[in-house]
């Protein structure tokens, strides 16, 4: 990334990192209807440097459309709306490339080859016939696709992604792994070498707490048959143990009141996140073929990898590579810079042997050696613990079976609860789909809508909450209104969930965002 780019997009990548970046600029992103809010959601898109975006929209602009969609003007009444912000759009980013078709999504999905130059999808402002067609369509080719309506002061997302692998989900806090329980030689030789009888008033107070509890743990276990701490009342006295050996009465040294806040990390292994577990469990049984060397993909690396690693724990009794990282903590200048070129070099140590796994793996799948450059083998091993798998159900599914069982209704609001909001807004776009326009505010419309929002309830086992008129009263005053304040929040949503994805970093929802800005509430379901 050359100086200019490193400058423009500089927060940004304080976020994601070059490599973030780099999948960003190399992705190719759809929008399916450029309405308020998918125009919102693609806005953030285009000013972090999406590469390329297309506008997929047969409407043209209306004066209606002026007054809710910032990215249309007067200017262009009566030509397609999708010219309109294509151009807008373009004006943001010198670097963004854009297109558009006018066309609707049926011809759209007509042409076979039309999705696959694509490697992101958002839906806005779709009715429900619209809405499983294109999610069937981009399920069946493992295209992530995300769903932004907004209807009146209510909002909907709605992510589908058929197999995303997350390469660091960025744990907050962030997790560190000191390998305090079992540490290794190098690591206890430089403890060793503290004699923290002599050291002076000012040099004691500066002792990194890692060497403290490795210095504490060998004196607990001289006395207590070269066990570690198991119970409560040993915990407590392990402890205890730490405390007196500070000079100055407990609190004055800083460094001995990290090395009692840590106490638990010279006993304790490093959890392994369930996410990685899985991930681990699953690349092992994978099987790699020939004709993964045609599919050189990210995925297939990632894969990979995964695999190395989980041959490593199994080398390395249980334990992932370390990754090289420590905290800050209270110690001299000198002392840290030492401790971190410690764990750098066993770092470096353990991805050694995880590229010797991966290089393995990767001769059965012929994938080529540029593609397991060092680099990219360590950097995996220093995220090995913040690795993910997400699957969401498909949208078909979902419509087919929407499950609530692991919803917790007395948490939920009897009268706006989100999820009552959820069919009513599922009604409201099956009425789009059935009548091709919004419901009005008519006894007739809102009849339909009470029996379309019972009947969807009835299918999904809802025992409680249900939506009464007063809720279709409400709903169908709005449901053809698109708010920009409410489009732009959506939108908002939207464009950060894509970048979730298509960095693969931090952990995307799964699957529904539902917002009321009735009384300002929103929720995640995976329903």
């Amino acid at each position: 990334m050359n100086a200019d780019k490193s400058s423009k997009y500089d927060r940004q990548l304080r976020l994601w990192g070059p490599e973030g970046q780099e999948k960003l600029e190399n992705t190719h992103v759809l929008l399916v209807n450029a309405s308020a809010t998918g125009c919102e959601a693609l806005k953030n898109l285009v000013l972090p440097g999406v590469g390329k975006f297309t506008i997929l929209d047969n409407q043209n602009v209306t004066i209606a459309e002026c007054t809710r969609n910032f990215f249309v003007s007067h200017s262009d009444l009566g030509s397609p709306r999708a010219s309109s912000a294509t151009k807008t759009l373009l004006e943001m980013n010198s670097d963004v490339c854009g297109a558009f078709q006018v066309m609707d999504l049926s011809s759209a999905l007509a042409q076979d080859a039309f999705f696959n130059q694509f490697q992101f999808v958002i839906g806005s402002q779709l009715c429900d016939n619209e809405i499983q067609i294109l999610g069937k369509n981009c399920y069946e080719r493992r295209i992530p696709l995300i769903i932004a309506n907004t209807i009146g002061l209510l909002g909907y997302c709605r992510l589908q992604v058929a197999h995303h692998t997350i390469l660091d989900v960025k744990p907050d806090p962030p997790q560190y792994d000191l390998q305090l329980d079992c540490p290794f030689p190098s690591l206890l030789e430089f403890s060793k070498q503290v004699d923290l009888d002599t050291l002076s008033s000012i040099e004691h107070a500066h002792v990194p707490y890692i060497v403290i509890l490795l210095q504490a743990m060998e004196r607990w276990k001289e006395t207590h048959e070269n066990r570690i701490p198991k119970t409560f009342t040993e915990k407590t006295e392990w402890k205890n143990l730490i405390k007196s050996m500070s000079r100055k009465p407990y609190g004055e040294e800083l460094n001995f009141t990290e090395a009692v806040d840590n106490a638990h990390r010279a006993y304790n292994s490093s959890e392994i996140a369930d996410d990685v577990e899985k991930v681990l469990q699953l690349a092992e049984a994978k099987a790699l073929s020939s004709s993964d060397s045609f599919n050189q993909t990210a995925d297939t690396i990632f894969w990979i990898l995964a695999k190395a690693v989980q041959d490593f724990r199994n080398y390395s009794n249980g334990r992932l590579p370390l990754p090289g990282i420590i905290p800050d903590m209270t110690a001299a200048t000198e002392s840290y810079i030492t401790l971190q070129k410690i764990y750098q070099s066993k770092a470096q140590t353990d991805a050694d042997q995880v590229a010797k796994f991966a290089r393995k793996h990767a001769e059965v799948g012929h994938l080529a050696p540029s593609f397991l450059s060092f680099e990219r083998i360590a950097d995996f091993c220093k995220k090995a613990n913040s690795i993910a798998l997400l699957q969401t159900k498909s949208i078909v599914q979902e419509y087919e079976s929407t499950d609530l069982r692991d919803i917790d209704w007395e948490d939920e609001d009897p009268i706006q609860s989100p999820l009552i909001w959820y069919f009513c807004i599922r009604a409201v776009l099956s009425f789009k789909s059935e009548f091709h326009r919004f419901p009005e505010d008519n006894l007739e419309d809102q009849n339909w809508l009470l029996n379309q929002t019972n009947r969807l309830s009835s299918i999904s086992d809802m025992k409680t909450h249900f939506a009464s008129s007063d809720h279709i009263r409400e709903i169908s005053r709005f449901a053809s209104s698109e708010p920009h304040y409410i489009a732009a929040l959506i939108g908002g949503l939207a464009s950060q969930e894509a970048i979730k994805v298509i960095t693969g970093q931090f952990m995307p929802i799964d699957h529904t965002y539902l917002f009321n800005g009735i009384n300002g509430t929103a929720a995640t379901y995976k329903l």
